[in-house]
């Protein structure tokens, strides 16, 4: 009988030690990541006519590219105040509108969309001015 029981607590300390090491184990592999912030600035030419590019590069790009998850955060070079807005079925957010009515940079949720689809932007206005959408699109493209 005492042979039996020194089996059966050597099993249950292997067990105990197996499912204490995966919990462990599984506890440090376990990492929040924070989203990507895409940073994206507006801006208004004149004549109807509206930029956009990613802060820290030079050149405006008609189509930003994001990423599944990253977080978009819209500004405008001289804080004037700002909106953006997506068609509500075109838009990789949960969101469709993002203003800034100070000027200070709006963020908007992570993206989820397909893969290589642009997503136009509907309308934007900086300032009191209205951007010209028509002859040349601004928006999104998730890469």
């Amino acid at each position: 009988m005492a042979s039996g029981r020194s089996v059966l607590i050597s099993v249950l300390s292997s067990l105990l030690a197996t499912v204490l090491l995966t919990t462990t184990t599984s506890s440090q592999n376990t990492q929040t990541t924070t989203p990507t912030v895409v940073q994206v600035e507006l801006q208004y030419v004149g004549n109807g006519i509206c930029k956009q590019k990613i802060v820290g590069t030079s050149n405006s790009t008609p189509f930003v590219p994001i990423g599944a998850n990253e977080i978009v955060r819209w500004s405008t070079a001289n804080s004037m105040p700002f909106q953006v807005n997506f068609r509500s079925s075109l838009s990789p957010f949960k969101r469709n509108q993002f203003p800034s009515t100070t000027g200070a940079a709006v963020d908007s949720d992570p993206a989820h969309g397909t893969m290589d689809t642009q997503y136009p932007y509907s309308s934007v206005t900086i300032g009191n001015n209205n951007c010209n959408l028509v002859p040349g699109p601004l928006g999104l493209i998730m890469k």
